[in-house]
């Protein structure tokens, strides 16, 4: 599926720290390497507010586990966050920032990265479909 993640970007991140923000642009790719993480849906109405406001009024919609590709649920990655991210466990994550254009700028940056973005975002949805039939 593309390049390989570079690890090298890897760092340790403690749990409860809110990774991605819900209605904030989109400014890091994050990738999942140990750990697992929450992903937080709050009405649109608290986004704007203060991050502790916007969480507390959030509830919890999926978990992401190792292995993974963080997105916040962004568009592309040129939409704000439809959702917030928060670790659940301490974890090892890597941050890849994004630059103006979003993923059509990777396409054409970086071709290999983004065949694995794709292959990690159709993981996703696989992956999120028993959670919303629920």
């Amino acid at each position: 599926m593309g390049q390989s993640i570079d690890t090298s970007r890897s760092e340790q991140i403690k749990k409860g720290t809110l990774l991605i923000t819900q209605g904030e642009e989109p400014r890091n790719i994050y990738y999942l390497h140990s750990g697992a993480v929450e992903i937080l849906s709050a009405p649109k109405e608290f986004e704007g507010l203060h991050s502790d406001i916007l969480v507390s009024k959030s509830k919890r919609v999926g978990i992401i586990r190792e292995n993974s590709l963080i997105s916040g649920m962004s568009i592309l990655f040129s939409e704000p966050y439809t959702k917030s991210i928060r670790t659940i466990e301490d974890s090892v994550i890597s941050k890849y920032p994004i630059k103006e254009g979003g993923f059509k700028n990777i396409v054409f940056e970086n071709p290999s990265f983004a065949v694995t973005i794709l292959g990690h975002l159709v993981k996703r949805l696989e992956e999120s479909i028993p959670d919303v039939s629920k």
